[in-house]
């Protein structure tokens, strides 16, 4: 019989026995009992549901109570409640992690779902940090603080106050500049990093700041000046930030890309998600940590399509002269300190981060962002086009498709032609007409520019009779080769609402 039975066996006796003593003519005297609470755990101990919630982790060789205990105590961060944040989050409250903190600005959409596991059809339109609560206290009441109204930039003085103390951060973003802001702020606040990527049916996780360099060292205080301790010590006594490992990264390398852009298989994101969580919870508890310190500091790689489908590579260790880590630049900073600090780097931000009001003066890069006249017609310019070719036995246009064949293959214009944007660079020359306009269209409107560019440069030369210089190629038949704002996805909502968006 398990205690929830014999607990209601009991009362249904107490009440039996209340009510012969009211048939004798006497009514029941209420003994006062001891407070409740005096019955509950006592330091050190946990509740008799949670022996049997977290048994079977409990009884793990080397974690056991202990284990437990520092989980219920500790608190952690995750910075994204998306496909990487959903099955960390998840995995990490069913553990017993006593205390979550959810950071996410964006609203639940439908497009989410095959993946964000945390979150429903009910909750499409609703904050993710929402969302993922109300999942998360299904699985178990941990206190759970969140904010989904701002990005983590605008943000990050109220997550990280003077009064709060994370003992890990999880990283579960997908934009360059968070990542970097994440490694700065936590290596020099001391908190270890947790950081994963999943695109396409590729992975890959990385624990940065590990072991980290906690304020409390005294050869990490600002006026350190002890003769006995190097440099070299520092950096090989505490784990490498990502400026270490990644000291830049370009517009179009990696951690440039977005999962809306290249697509993701919704299980490589939760085998990353889960991984994060496992490392969540070796940090937290010390579980199986002291093997992982004895070796180089590691990235883990996990490819979906292979047959062995994971791999550790060994990454470089702490760098004495990086920007992010290094011993002269400061840690264990209070809030407004760390604040102060981190606008000195901000020019790194917009250099590794490709920011609007760093971006070279170039037409493709401006043009990526704001369009360029004569180069971009709406949607609906498309449209009339069509319906005038349609209707004339001698007006043609012609349509080109640079997404590649797979998304081609789920939907298209009605006529257009798909050439992929790779192959168009190869041969611009070998797609342009003289004598018909034509429109270039992608999913989203951005690599059309690039192609509408190219191929105005191939019509340029081929007028000259000479290679065009690419400087001037914008201002060359400025109506005959254009681009569709927005894309495909502008045409289903301006002009076709019957056209699938994905």
């Amino acid at each position: 019989m398990t205690q929830l039975n014999e607990l209601e066996s009991l009362r249904t006796r107490v009440k039996l026995l209340e009510e012969q003593i009211r048939s004798l003519g006497h009514e029941p005297i209420e003994i006062p009992t001891s407070n409740v609470s005096e019955l509950g755990p006592k330091e050190g101990e946990l509740a008799l549901d949670e022996y049997v919630r977290y048994g079977r982790q409990m009884i793990l060789p080397g974690f056991g109570l202990p284990s437990q205990l520092a989980l219920r105590n500790s608190s952690i961060l995750v910075l994204g409640a998306g496909g990487l944040g959903c099955p960390a989050l998840m995995y990490l409250a069913s553990a017993g992690v006593g205390k979550v903190t959810i950071v996410d600005h964006d609203l639940v959409e439908v497009s989410n779902l095959h993946r964000q596991i945390l979150h429903g059809v009910d909750m499409v339109g609703r904050s993710k940090v929402e969302s993922a609560k109300h999942a998360l206290l299904r699985y178990y009441p941990i206190v759970i603080h969140w904010d989904g109204t701002h990005s983590f930039p605008k943000t990050l003085p109220v997550v990280f106050a003077p009064n709060v103390r994370f003992h890990a951060v999880l990283d579960c973003t997908d934009t360059p500049s968070t990542r970097y802001l994440l490694s700065d702020v936590t290596t020099r606040l001391g908190i270890p990093l947790i950081s994963g990527a999943a695109q396409r049916t590729d992975g890959q996780l990385v624990v940065y700041n590990l072991p980290p360099s906690a304020p409390l060292d005294p050869r990490n205080a600002k006026n350190h000046t002890d003769p006995t301790v190097n440099a070299t010590e520092i950096t090989n006594t505490v784990g490498p930030c990502m400026r270490c490992i990644f000291p830049s990264v370009s517009r179009t390398g990696a951690g440039a890309e977005r999962c809306s852009d290249v697509g993701v298989l919704g299980p490589v994101v939760g085998v990353i998600g889960v991984l994060m969580a496992l490392e969540t919870i070796k940090i937290l508890t010390g579980f199986g940590i002291e093997e992982c310190q004895l070796h180089t500091p590691s990235m883990l790689l996990f490819t979906g399509l292979s047959p062995r489908p994971f791999r550790n590579i060994k990454l470089r260790p702490r760098q004495s002269k990086c920007p992010g880590c290094s011993t002269g630049s400061p840690q264990g900073l209070s809030v407004p300190e760390l604040m102060a600090d981190l606008a000195s780097l901000q020019d790194s931000y917009y250099q590794y981060c490709d920011v609007d009001s760093h971006l070279p003066n170039d037409p493709i890069l401006t043009g990526a962002r704001r369009g360029e006249p004569g180069m971009r017609v709406k949607a609906s310019v498309l449209r009339d086009a069509l319906v005038s070719a349609a209707a004339s036995s001698t007006a043609s246009l012609t349509i080109i498709d640079t997404r590649p064949p797979t998304e081609f293959g789920i939907c298209s214009i009605p006529g257009s032609v798909n050439v992929p944007l790779s192959l168009l660079l190869k041969t611009p020359e070998s797609y342009i007409s003289i004598s018909t306009p034509t429109f270039v269209v992608c999913r989203l409107g951005n690599d059309s520019q690039v192609a509408v560019r190219a191929l105005r440069g191939a019509l340029q030369a081929k007028e000259d009779g000479s290679q065009a210089n690419l400087d001037n190629a914008s201002s060359a038949s400025p109506q005959r080769i254009v681009d569709v704002i927005g894309g495909l996805r502008a045409w289903a909502q301006e002009v076709d609402q019957s056209f699938p968006i994905y």
